[in-house]
């Protein structure tokens, strides 16, 4: 057992020394729900459901969103979210400005979607994430 604990702190030592961090998501819909309303975004790679795991450089870019409960097509929100993310360049995201700039697009993309289809009238989502840049 200490052998495989030692084993695994020397991997993340490693992952420090090589400027790399591990990231993990696991997202499923839940005994009470139907559908699945969460999306998840590890650097440009979107998922819907299970456990996800990467280890990628930095910079890197982390995002969950989850469609919020009440409100249909959430799981649509979630995804125009994390697909407009997806889109744009990590290593333009130094600031607060342009990862403000970046998330007002991707709501301006989901408020077009939201016209496209009289039922996504009152889709929403929540979001959480992080960018890690190297400095």
């Amino acid at each position: 057992m200490e052998k495989k604990v030692k084993m695994e702190l020397e991997k993340k030592v490693e992952l420090v020394k090589e400027k790399t961090v591990e990231m993990a998501a696991y997202t499923d819909a839940g005994a009470a729900e139907e559908k699945n309303q969460d999306r998840v975004l590890l650097n440009n790679e979107t998922f819907e459901e299970g456990y996800h795991q990467k280890i990628s450089e930095i910079p890197c870019m982390a995002i969950v969103c989850d469609g919020v409960g009440g409100y249909a097509f959430g799981e649509k929100a979630s995804e125009s979210i994390v697909h407009s993310m997806a889109a744009m360049d990590i290593k333009s995201l130094t600031t607060q400005e342009e990862i403000s700039e970046a998330l007002r697009k991707a709501n301006d993309t989901l408020l077009q979607l939201k016209t496209t289809n009289p039922d996504y009238v009152n889709m929403l989502t929540t979001i959480a994430g992080l960018v890690l840049q190297e400095d």
